[in-house]
């Protein structure tokens, strides 16, 4: 599978999971109110969906091989799925005359075989979670454990999480005799009712503290930015650990209700993750987090001028009851006079939340072409693109360096396939010329353009091309 296709498929389940969370949401709200939310694990699944879907969202482009990643977006897609399908199982119940306290108390077996699907969905879809605090630690942040000696740890979680499901898939088949309300049953109960649950929810305890470990070992031979990177992340993970540890512990025994800890736990693991990329520029998804910016802001703008325009002069003048041709037509005249500007003042403000002070990256690297010294993230594709379209190259690649990596931050025609990030000093794939991009004597990145097969560097392609530098 090509990196653009592994980014395709993450964002899909990333972008499934938080939006069946927010379906799931409001189809409950409207169903039964807010008060199921806690009560059936609704707020913690899909806080999980969204939080980690984002994360998925945002890094897949720039990480599209990174275990740690997929690890989110596989929470995200399964978390997701379990508020949607949780609010499906409470209309079906509704529409075969269950209340909410008889469905918890009804077996798969009094529903007919198809619609009993639904709420078998429910029994297992919230487990997965567990990887966010098991495979997701082991394999943060490059996707890699930190030695091969910690694979065990990965796949005893992955087996446990899988032995886990597949049990209570069995559980609440639709000719089951188990009342739903057991899917939430104690570790006692579990080992009469299946031994493959009870072996899940042993192994992955065990493994928490392991994989919070792993991550220590880890932090402790970082160094530099990486270094600050790991330190809100760490300690994020040992106390999260902790929590999820004292979730299962409650939940088993019933002493406690599990709910307060594992809100707590996902809360900080998640803001943990969002600071050290966010703050500390984790997996260098600025453009992203600008992008997005930019873009959703313009959407509220476009909403909100459209809604003011047509709707509240027609509430004035006393016509939100006729539609009116003209009130559309100033609206549209409205927003694409000011949407130009507002684009590129709303580009500085992201750059400014984004980069803080400091020039970014494409402030500083596009002072090397003339009249491309707009702070616009599209700038660098329009240079790849001029140099491929200006001289005898098929292909151009802008990359930038950060510590010892080459990361691609621009490259034209689009689709070209190229690596995401190369170690400085390497040879890149398909280049077959390279120009450094300088700075006061340092270099800042690369240029890496791709001939035709055979065809040599004309001098006039070099002299554009020291003139672009």
């Amino acid at each position: 599978m090509t990196d653009r296709a592994r980014i395709t498929v993450g964002r899909t389940m990333a972008g499934v999971g938080m939006g069946s969370a927010l379906v799931g949401w409001i189809w409950v709200l409207a169903l039964h109110g807010p008060g199921v939310f806690w009560d059936e694990w609704l707020l913690h699944n899909g806080a999980a969906a969204i939080g980690f879907g984002l994360i998925a969202w945002l890094v897949l482009p720039h990480q599209p091989r990174n275990g740690a990643i997929w690890t989110s977006a596989v929470v995200a897609l399964t978390t997701g799925l379990f508020c949607l399908s949780l609010a499906a199982s409470f209309q079906m119940a509704g529409n075969y005359g269950f209340t909410l306290e008889t469905l918890l108390q009804a077996a798969p077996a009094d529903f007919p075989p198809l619609p009993a699907l639904v709420p078998m969905m429910v029994s297992w879809l919230y487990i997965p979670l567990l990887l966010a605090f098991t495979v997701g630690l082991l394999l943060f942040p490059d996707g890699r454990p930190p030695s091969p000696r910690w694979r065990w740890a990965i796949w005893a979680s992955i087996g446990a999480v899988i032995l886990s499901s597949l049990g209570f898939m069995w559980l609440f088949r639709p000719s089951g005799m188990v009342p739903y309300s057991g899917a939430f049953s104690t570790l006692a109960d579990n080992y009469r009712h299946g031994r493959l649950i009870a072996i899940g929810e042993t192994v992955n305890p065990l493994v928490v503290p392991v994989s919070v470990a792993a991550m220590i070992v880890r932090f402790r031979k970082s160094s530099g930015v990486e270094r600050q990177q790991f330190r809100l992340v760490v300690w994020g993970a040992a106390v999260a650990g902790g929590l999820f540890l004292l979730t299962l512990g409650a939940d088993a025994i019933g002493v406690a209700d599990p709910r307060w800890p594992l809100l707590v736990a996902l809360v900080i693991l998640i803001s943990s993750y969002g600071v050290a990329i966010g703050k500390y520029r984790l997996y260098d998804v600025d453009v992203v987090i600008s992008r997005t910016f930019v873009y959703a802001s313009l959407a509220v703008f476009i909403t909100a001028v459209y809604v003011g325009i047509v709707v509240g002069v027609g509430l004035l003048f006393g016509t939100e009851d006729e539609p009116n041709v003209w009130l559309g037509i100033a609206a549209t005249v409205v927003i694409a006079i000011a949407f130009q500007p507002l684009r590129r003042r709303l580009q500085k403000v992201a750059n400014r939340l984004v980069y803080g002070r400091r020039a970014t990256p494409y402030e500083v690297l596009s002072s090397f072409s003339q009249g491309m010294a707009a702070v616009d993230p599209d700038v660098l594709e329009q240079v790849a693109e001029s140099l491929t379209e200006g001289t005898t190259a098929t292909g151009a690649v802008i990359w930038v360096q950060r510590e010892q990596m080459l990361h691609r931050i621009a490259s034209w025609p689009q689709e070209a396939e190229m690596p995401f990030e190369v170690p400085v000093g390497s040879a890149i794939p398909g280049a077959d010329r390279m120009a450094e991009i300088t700075h006061d004597g340092e270099r800042l990145g690369m240029i890496s353009l791709t001939l035709p097969a055979g065809q040599p560097f004309p001098p006039t392609d070099e002299q554009l091309l020291e003139q672009v530098i």
